[in-house]
């Protein structure tokens, strides 16, 4: 990446910078001189493996949303949830990448969350297909294919292929990636925000249990100008006003049918005619005196 590049410059330049500024040591004063050198370039490759050289420094990447309708987007997720004894989409997974088609328009403008993309990329290494799988759905729906041909050992090439479709499609593109690479995959698209400097916090911005963040990149050109994190959503159950479609649309039939059997059993215990003829009748009570004659 862009840091580790930097620091593996930072030291010739730091020792370089030195000699210029303190020429060769005299033998006499070679200690001192030496220590003084020693002291710049430590100080110089420090401030150039912090400080990287590119656009995409904590100044322009903005921590906080910006305007996104401006911008070009990128965003990355994490492969979905996979089966214990192999790499393909569990029940959960499968649901889940149903879920990614929904929001990323797949079923129309209802129910989306996030602009439909124009290209779809996927990790893939080593037969691993759950990347692949939770974009699936959505690149049936919407007609386009999805790129599988880099994976997480190869973070610099998909980046630099991904930026290369965002030029050229305007964007978005959706990306799906292994959780634990995909700090590196956003720092190698040239995003470093401020809050990503510290990889030792990274976990806890995107933890391993967690399946549902959603990486949102801005760009003007090849400028990474925001990023931040959002979440899908995804409960792993059916939503409660989804769950009840089903009931809306069939309760009006089903009321009908009830109401039809309801009238059909009248009819059908309801005495005939004849029948009433033989009833017997009720005898006049006992208590009801005698006419006299």
């Amino acid at each position: 990446s862009r840091r580790r590049a930097c620091a593996s410059v930072g030291a010739p330049v730091g020792v370089l910078v030195s000699v210029l500024l303190f020429g060769f040591p005299a033998p006499r004063a070679a200690a001192h001189r030496g220590g003084m050198a020693a002291a710049v370039a430590a100080f110089l490759a420090w401030l150039l493996a912090c400080c990287p050289l590119s656009p995409a420094d904590a100044t322009h990447c903005s921590d906080a949303p910006s305007s996104l309708a401006r911008l070009e987007l990128v965003y990355v997720i994490r492969n979905g949830e996979h089966q214990s004894t192999s790499n393909h989409l569990d029940e959960i997974g499968l649901a889940r990448a149903q879920r990614v088609a929904l929001l990323w328009g797949g079923y129309g403008s209802m129910g989306a969350k996030f602009r439909r993309p124009r290209a779809l990329f996927a990790n893939f290494v080593h037969d691993a297909q759950n990347a692949v799988e939770v974009v699936r759905p959505l690149a049936n729906m919407i007609n386009l294919t999805v790129n599988a041909s880099f994976g997480r050992e190869n973070n610099a090439g998909a980046a630099s292929a991904i930026l290369d479709s965002l030029k050229h499609t305007g964007g978005p593109v959706l990306v799906a990636w292994k959780q634990s690479n995909i700090f590196e995959l956003v720092e190698d698209l040239g995003c470093l925000c401020g809050w990503m400097r510290n990889r030792e916090e990274h976990n806890q911005y995107w933890s391993r249990l967690n399946f549902d963040r959603v990486f949102v990149l801005g760009f003007q050109g090849t400028e990474c100008i925001t990023a931040h994190l959002r979440e899908e959503g995804f409960t792993g159950v059916p939503e409660r006003e989804e769950s009840l479609l089903p009931i809306l649309f069939w309760s009006p039939l089903l009321a009908f049918i009830a109401v039809g059997l309801f009238s059909w059993l009248q009819k059908v215990h309801r005495p005939l005619p004849e029948e009433e003829e033989f009833l017997t009748p009720e005898p006049p009570s006992l208590r009801q005196p005698f006419l006299r004659v």
